[in-house]
């Protein structure tokens, strides 16, 4: 049978910066996304300094003959004899691997990824280990793990599977993930410092779950139910709607100078019910109100016009939103499905382009766009659209990111699908919420952004009660500036 083996010790003075981060939830992040990605029999082994607690997942745990463990460890798994796939701890499993599996099953030759900054030699990032090579073991006396496997006859990974065993640092970071299978990190920079890179977030994860340790302002996940974190439109769509809507005669939302102006951003969150009529006094006074989704219809039916509604998502459903021209203007990313475009054909529509992997290389030739980043929801797009677009006072309005106590995600009725119905439950500064896998995300990297925006001098006013706001207010407590919540 196949063996998928991998290695966890405590950290000792032996251990260098980058390796002291790794616990059991590692091992079962690995397990998981093995488990997800390979079809073939197998069984998971652990090599490890002591007993470990992984959450009842069937693994073979072996105790490390070296004491304390080092590097040189990493050579102990060829006592096994039998067929295997070594990894790091530090490894996204990210497509599957049966054809990996089935070389380790049915060659004799170790094969072992290019060094992706030495390309005349090997590395040992991951190595397809067929059965009998006991002797990788026997005869290694002490020597550098990396070195002893270079001296060990060998193929290149590289060459059999082409694009399918990668480094991130040499080969994911600046190339996305194309066609890799296995994405092995080394060095500084691993998953859990990476939580913009979408396809980490996708790949990387305990099956049904989300990474605690990686929640800000003292978050504790519990009872997650279910969660795929799993895009709403596939990449073939969204690029097919970039190129239509690229072509369309209409203005490019550009950036701006900073300015004066005051931008209050409205999303659809329960608490936006008790805050219209501190909206309508922001647009009494002026102030530049972007309203999201259905927020804009929302607020028109109770005599607030949106100077634009803003619309990000891909989905055709989204086209109620735009049935009743409850804005001014409108703003609608390139993504947005064509439909929207058309119904709004008579209006004043502004383009705009989010920073997606491969967005460039669909938008006609020898043109440039000023991409809007942010984040992975409409409302974190927003908010870095405003910025963009020179305000520098944004106000945040209807950005809950949970369910109100009654259950209800939104002020107003809307429709969600089934990974949208699924919810999270989780404890910020000790209270109680429950929210979308979406608005979770949100909330998560909010944090981030607002850090990042108050550095560039922006200041951020976010109202309404919820999980987002809680962390704001709890960011609050520690700033001079830059964020303030109530």
């Amino acid at each position: 049978m196949l063996n998928i083996v991998t290695l966890l010790w405590h950290a000792n003075a032996l251990s260098r910066d980058f390796s002291c981060c790794y616990d059991e939830s590692w091992v079962m992040k690995l397990f998981d996304g093995f488990a997800r990605n390979l079809t073939r029999p197998h069984r998971f082994v652990l090599f490890t300094d002591r007993r470990r607690d992984l959450g009842g997942r069937d693994v073979l745990q072996i105790l490390i003959d070296s004491a304390p463990p080092a590097y040189g460890a990493c050579i102990e798994p060829y006592r096994l004899d039998e067929p295997m796939i070594l990894v790091g701890l530090d490894t996204v499993v990210t497509g599957n691997i049966d054809h990996l599996a089935d070389y380790c099953l049915n060659s004799n030759t170790i094969a072992l990824p290019r060094d992706p900054f030495h390309s005349t030699t090997v590395c040992n990032g991951v190595a397809l280990v067929p059965a009998g090579q006991r002797k990788v073991y026997e005869t290694w006396s002490g020597e550098n793990d990396m070195d002893w496997m270079r001296a060990q006859p060998h193929k290149v990974i590289d060459i059999l599977f082409p694009g399918h065993v990668v480094s991130f640092k040499g080969d994911a970071k600046h190339h996305g993930l194309r066609d890799a299978r296995i994405v092995y990190f080394h060095g500084h920079e691993k998953p859990h410092e990476l939580p913009d890179v979408e396809w980490i977030e996708t790949h990387w994860r305990v099956e049904g779950e989300t990474v605690a340790s990686e929640i800000p302002a003292g978050f504790v996940s519990s009872e997650i139910q279910q969660i795929q974190a799993l895009p709403n439109t596939s990449d073939e769509i969204l690029f097919r709607h970039i190129e239509i809507n690229s072509r369309r005669p209409l203005p490019w939302l550009k950036g701006n100078p900073a300015h004066t102006g005051i931008a209050v951003l409205v999303g659809g969150g329960p608490s936006l019910k008790s805050h219209v009529p501190f909206i309508k006094g922001h647009s009494d006074a002026r102030h530049t109100v972007f309203a999201l989704n259905n927020a804009a219809r929302f607020l028109n039916e109770r005599g607030v016009t949106a100077d634009y509604q803003v619309i990000i998502d891909p989905r055709p459903e989204n086209l109620e939103f735009v049935r009743t021209f409850s804005a001014h203007r409108y703003i609608l990313a390139s993504q947005c499905h064509p439909s929207l475009f058309e119904h709004l054909a008579f209006r004043d529509v502004d383009v705009l382009h989010t920073a997606s992997d491969g967005l460039v290389d669909h938008i006609p030739p020898g043109t440039t766009a000023d991409l809007i980043g942010g984040g992975t929801t409409s409302g974190l797009v927003a908010i870095s659209m405003a910025y963009a677009l020179g305000y520098r006072e944004i106000h945040l309005y209807g950005y809950d990111s949970s369910d109100a106590d009654d259950g209800q995600a939104h002020a107003y009725p809307q429709d969600e699908n089934d990974p949208e119905k699924r919810r999270i439950k989780v404890i910020c500064a000790g209270r109680h919420f429950r929210s979308s896998y979406a608005m979770y995300v949100q909330a998560q990297k909010f944090e981030k952004l607002a850090r990042l925006l108050a550095d560039a001098d922006a200041i951020l006013f976010v109202h309404g009660d919820g999980l987002l706001p809680t962390i704001a207010h709890e960011m609050s407590k520690g700033e001079s500036n830059g964020l303030q919540a109530g």
